[in-house]
């Protein structure tokens, strides 16, 4: 077997058949296993997607293990030469996969990679490519002088913010929601250190990987998408608190002296909080509340059965029209959508390819995508 992907679901159900679908595509000359943990969703997961996808393992777990337990749990199961940890909320373009590969094949020091990650809007996400986190980081982003200086070395040393997100590049971190690793490096460490229950174990692992004499690279090509978001300002303040604790572990494990740091990662902490608290922010759904028109982009022949699933799922009042790819350019169909003043864009997979919908994307940031795949009624972000 030469490719384990490995993801781990909590109630994202609509997200994760989209994901696995484009794995599939991705994955369709390689000799892959896919391997998904349920951690005990309450959204029937497992048995509506199982019938879609027989050839796809899927674990249940009766509690909800976390991040690095429920990974570690279907990384006993794979037989994988290289070991995917994919988050089920991503979407990969064709090429992904293979391009992975391909580095592992030719660069026998790289022990892990990831790549550049865009959300909903076509932003990049400055979490692709990371330094090891510090005291000075922390601050410099908390204080909003990493947003100021977002291309300095200094200012934004924790996103890297003087390498370019469109080169390759040795990091020092990694993100889980998208690491590729060599498994005999995961068989030497023992894959995630379960003291994470969730965030920090990513940073944990690519310093280990590091420490074993192995680099970790970034892939700016090709690009995929990662959302992210959707979560309520409550559940925002639990992730943070939930993050922090993460931190003291981390500092603990690999800082000397680290016990003396915990009084100042948990004043970062209740700082953290108090500003999302007070912030006007609110999860992606209800930005696209107020922003709704949508325009769609499908070949003339699915046009009526897509707006008959925006109807069955109350988002036809969203619609404005239908832009039909055929052999348009990217710079063609960019230039239409201009011309409709569109705020969310629903593509269709493979009337446009995943490639050339992330193109786009990036040529229309701020405008906020969702995709429904061949044989599916699952649009992505809808709840």
């Amino acid at each position: 077997m030469t490719l384990s992907i490995i993801i781990v679901n909590y109630n994202v159900r609509a997200f994760l058949e989209q994901c696995i679908r484009t794995v599939l595509t991705a994955s369709h000359h390689i000799d892959t296993e896919i391997i998904v943990v349920d951690n005990s969703s309450s959204d029937n997961c497992i048995p509506i997607l199982q019938p879609l996808f027989p050839k796809v393992q899927f674990i249940r777990s009766d509690t909800n293990l976390g991040f690095s337990k429920a990974n570690n749990l279907a990384l006993q199961k794979a037989s994988g030469s290289f070991i995917l940890f994919l988050n089920p909320d991503t979407l990969l373009p064709p090429a992904t996969l293979l391009t992975c590969l391909q580095h592992f094949y030719l660069h026998e020091q790289t022990g892990a990679l990831g790549v550049r990650m865009i959300n909903g809007f076509g932003e990049f996400l400055p979490e692709s490519k990371r330094a090891m986190p510090s005291l000075s980081t922390a601050f410099l982003k908390l204080s909003g002088l990493a947003a100021i200086f977002p291309s300095s070395g200094f200012f934004n040393r924790y996103a890297l913010g003087h390498l370019s997100p469109l080169q390759n590049h040795s990091v020092e971190v990694l993100a889980g929601a998208f690491m590729m690793v060599r498994k005999n490096i995961l068989d030497t460490l023992g894959g995630f250190d379960t003291d994470y229950f969730m965030y920090g174990e990513d940073i944990d692992l690519s310093l280990r990987i590091a420490k074993a004499g192995y680099t970790l690279q970034y892939l700016a090509q090709p690009a995929i998408v990662h959302y992210k978001g959707q979560s309520s300002k409550q559940r925002r303040l639990f992730h943070t608190a939930i993050f922090f604790e993460a931190m003291k572990i981390f500092v603990q494990k690999h800082y000397r002296l680290g016990w003396m740091l915990i009084p100042m990662i948990h004043g970062f902490s209740l700082l953290t909080q108090l500003k999302k608290k007070i912030s006007k922010s609110g999860t992606t759904e209800a930005l696209l509340q107020r922003h709704k028109n949508l325009l769609v982009v499908c070949k003339e022949a699915h046009q009526s059965e897509i707006l008959f699933i925006l109807e069955q799922q109350n988002m036809s009042e969203s619609y404005l029209s239908c832009i039909h790819p055929y052999q348009q350019s990217i710079e063609l169909l960019h230039n239409e959508i201009r011309k409709y003043h569109a705020e969310q864009i629903l593509i269709r997979i493979p009337d446009l390819d995943m490639s050339d919908a992330i193109h786009l994307m990036e040529k229309n940031r701020g405008m906020f995508f969702r995709f429904i795949f061949a044989g599916s009624a699952t649009i992505s972000f809808n709840n």
